[in-house]
């Protein structure tokens, strides 16, 4: 049984909510910026001494009524946006899937998806294709098509065309709204959005999957399409909110830079990562949750707390770190870890500028003496085994002897990198270095992990090369490099031939990059024709 009561629910309630309302945000602005223009034009007055006694009290009066405009209208803004536009689904969508006889449909939708509804429902066609049109006018739409080559302009005339008046609510919308619910529910999310119509339509509609069909887009192209522009809005109303505690915590204290304490010959032969990473930016990873979790709770222990990675080459060992950085540094890691240094410890160039395997293991000495009286230092050797190895060559000295003691040392932590082989070829047979280090081994991600990943990326391509990257260019990186480059792991063959191919398309003074443009690259790399693969 389908039981869509709009009239039953708080939300739809909340859709037809009084206009003065559901407008105070843009009075809020007037009404400011009215208050901003006589506040600056009495200041003005009074430095030049150029007003008349009346007309001070007419600045003042509207300085006055415009201050209580704003005010109004702010307080009348919050209550809409925290208490009449929030309403709480009776229970979890986990839940209302296996209680479907009981629940209101209606109660699962959010403001945004309730008053898109709201217009199919008081238009003259109650059915999927009203939906349909409706959801393209909203502002993510050009997101999702532009990305896909898509005429939004002209996909909404065929709509439009298409539609048929539907007095009651059709099958196909009853379909689409209870495949919306699935979907929210897969994503993690409590209600249901607009963007979750989109990816439903796209399933129950037949109309709507023929258009798709037509541009070779997969259904599962706007899952994550949709989820992208989510992603991307959520960050850019967490970068607007310049009062949470992330953003706050980018901008560093001066206690935080001080906290390691002295450590003179470190800073010289490491790189200090919190502080590059923070300049730069944090950014993400995807995938690996588990394998941080482990790395996080190996450096949080007080005993056996330093950790050697081991993966293949691509496979994101190297982002892992600044996943430990961002974490850290924010305070969003465990007690253990959080506000920590990492530091990148540059033993080649340590090596190269000192004279004598003695003098080097004296130096060396007295930077781990600095990381462990400071404390709050972790500290990254990047592949290992050529330090271990019990060899001493040109560029090359075993540091075991040195660094075993320190290793012992609760305020001492380190994470070293390394390969499956040179693990077991040479870590593995180090006795006294395997024993207190804990193995974190690091697999490739999936491939939708890594699309996503691309998308990631994306902007930051965009901008270098100034070439705009389709969705299907970002699916194609991913799908052809797994079939064509099986042997290479994810995420790093899929971002190398993103990257080669936005290069090629410039060269030839392209500004959109397709997937006919990675199937171009790759069989050139490949040295296989796989056009027709595209």
């Amino acid at each position: 049984m389908f039981n869509f009561l709009p009239e039953k629910s708080k939300i739809f309630k909340a859709v037809k909510a009084p206009v003065f309302l559901k407008k105070s945000f843009l009075a809020k602005e007037i009404f400011f910026w009215i208050f901003v223009a006589f506040f600056s034009f009495w200041i003005i007055g009074l430095f030049e001494n150029s007003l008349r006694i009346i007309e001070i009290n007419l600045i003042l009066s509207a300085i006055s009524f415009s201050l209580f405009g704003f005010l109004l209208s702010w307080y009348l803004n919050l209550f809409f946006q925290k208490k009449v536009k929030v309403s709480n689904p009776p229970l979890p969508l986990s839940e209302a899937a296996a209680r479907i006889e009981e629940i209101n449909y209606a109660d699962f939708l959010n403001y945004d998806a309730a008053e898109l509804m709201g217009k199919v429902l008081s238009g003259n066609g109650k059915n999927s294709e009203n939906l349909l049109f409706h959801t393209l006018k909203l502002p993510f739409t050009h997101f999702v098509f532009s990305r896909l080559l898509i005429d939004k302009s002209e996909l909404m005339r065929t709509v439009k065309s298409a539609g048929s008046r539907d007095l009651q609510i059709s099958d196909c919308l009853k379909n689409t709204i209870s495949r919306s619910l699935v979907i929210a529910e897969k994503r993690g999310d409590s209600k249901v959005r607009a963007e979750d119509f989109l990816v439903a339509l796209s399933h129950t509609n037949e109309f709507f999957e023929k258009i798709l069909m037509r541009a070779d887009v997969q259904k599962r192209d706007l899952e994550f399409l949709t989820e992208w522009y989510m992603r991307v809005e959520k960050k850019e109303k967490e970068r607007k909110r310049i009062w949470k505690y992330e953003n706050l915590a980018k901008m560093g204290t001066l206690g935080r830079q001080w906290a390691s304490g002295n450590t003179y010959l470190l800073s010289k032969f490491a790189t200090d990562w919190t502080e590059v990473k923070s300049k730069q930016g944090f950014r993400e990873i995807v995938g690996h949750s588990s394998t941080m979790e482990a790395m996080e709770r190996i450096l949080s222990g007080s005993s056996k707390n330093n950790v050697i990675l081991v993966g293949q080459p691509g496979t994101g060992r190297r982002s892992l770190i600044d996943e430990l950085t961002r974490r850290s540094f924010l305070g969003l890691s465990v007690p253990g870890v959080n506000h920590k240094r990492v530091y990148k410890l540059h033993l080649q160039s340590l090596i190269a500028q000192v004279e004598g395997k003695e003098e080097t293991e004296q130096i060396l000495d007295r930077i781990f003496s600095e990381a462990a009286r400071a404390g709050n230092i972790i500290l990254v050797i990047d592949n290992i085994h050529e330090f271990i190895s019990g060899q001493n060559r040109a560029g090359v000295i075993d540091i075991s002897g040195v660094i075993d003691p320190y290793l012992n040392y609760p305020e001492f932590k380190v994470v070293g990198i390394t390969n499956f082989r040179d693990y077991r070829r040479i870590v593995e047979m180090n006795q006294s270095i395997n024993s207190v280090m804990e193995k974190v081994e690091v697999s490739e991600i999936s491939m939708d992990e890594t699309i996503r990943l691309c998308e990631m990326i994306t902007p930051g391509l965009e901008s270098k090369y100034n070439c705009f990257i389709t969705y299907p260019a970002i699916r194609a990186s991913v799908e052809l490099t797994e079939k064509f480059m099986g042997s290479d792991p994810f995420p790093e063959k899929a971002m190398q031939i993103l990257e080669e191919s936005i290069i090629s398309a410039t060269q030839k003074k392209k500004k959109v990059l397709k997937k006919e443009d990675i199937a171009e690259v790759l069989s050139q790399k490949a040295e296989i024709p796989i056009g027709e693969a595209a």
